[in-house]
């Protein structure tokens, strides 16, 4: 699938969420934009309804060495909606 902006990807997690629960309601709802960074993450999850939350894929194991992987965790964990 092609990058989106996030405006348009927010929607469409929400939507394809929306689908997923007509079908069941247990689903789990994840985005990932491809690199781990905070910003977007938080952007995506403060415009959504239904993201539990935000996944890096294969960039979370290159995680840049001069950054503190503590801090980097400590970034995402203080999301709020």
């Amino acid at each position: 699938m092609p990058r989106r902006p996030m405006p348009a990807s927010s929607w469409l997690i929400d939507s394809w969420s929306e689908a997923a629960r007509a079908v069941r309601d247990d689903v789990i709802v994840l985005a990932t934009e491809g690199r781990s960074r905070a910003g977007p993450a938080a952007y995506v999850l403060r415009r959504t309804r239904s993201c539990h939350g935000s996944y890096g894929a294969s960039s979370m194991e290159r995680l840049p060495n001069e950054i503190a992987i503590r801090k980097k965790i400590e970034r995402f964990r203080a999301i709020t909606r």
